[in-house]
């Protein structure tokens, strides 16, 4: 009977031989069987997925479950780049999936963003000197990085290395953030 269904439950297997349920695990355990979990339950839970919980099965003592791969639980992530000044979004770039930010694709964006901020806030580019500031990833703080920083007249404002605090921009943008989108909705 377990072998034809391994995932009958102790109630099932009780109801069939017209015994107490709770005798059905010494039963089953007497002629070499054991409970493995073999079913993954993935972390959201619609109405659907309620019922598929994880399913026990019965197998021979020494032998492995059914094997059922674990669902992918997350969505794959992209990356936003995204730039802003004290008065909201200035540019931003919706990366490819897996695309790594690198040197070269920084140093490009930065010249994008040169452009937008000529094109958008010209009262901005006209001053002197931009004070630009980012957190100490290695494409941010690359000799090439510093250069094009230079070339574009831009000053740099450094985070300091190592530090507990939190990121400026993880404190300012996120919020404003929030309250854009929350509009947007």
């Amino acid at each position: 009977m377990l072998e034809n269904n391994p995932h009958l439950t102790s109630q099932k297997i009780a109801e069939e031989f017209g015994i107490h349920h709770t005798m059905v695990g010494y039963y089953i355990e007497s002629i070499g069987f054991v409970l493995k979990q073999s079913v993954w339950v993935t972390h959201e839970l619609t109405e659907k997925k309620l019922s598929v919980r994880k399913k026990k099965s019965y197998c021979k003592t020494g032998r492995s479950s059914s094997t059922v791969p674990k669902p992918s639980t997350h969505q794959r992530k992209v990356l936003l780049c995204l730039w802003w000044d004290r008065k909201g979004p200035v540019y931003n770039k919706l990366l490819k999936q897996r695309k790594p930010i690198n040197v070269d694709l920084y140093s490009n964006q930065l010249d994008k963003l040169d452009v937008v901020i000529k094109q958008k806030r010209p009262a901005l580019a006209s001053r002197k000197g931009i004070l630009f500031h980012h957190n100490n990833a290695r494409s941010h703080t690359v000799m090439v990085t510093q250069q094009k920083l230079n070339a574009i007249g831009w000053e740099f404002i450094g985070h300091s290395p190592y530090s507990p605090d939190i990121a400026p921009p993880d404190y300012y943008l996120f919020k404003y953030l929030q309250n854009y989108l929350t509009g947007i909705k």
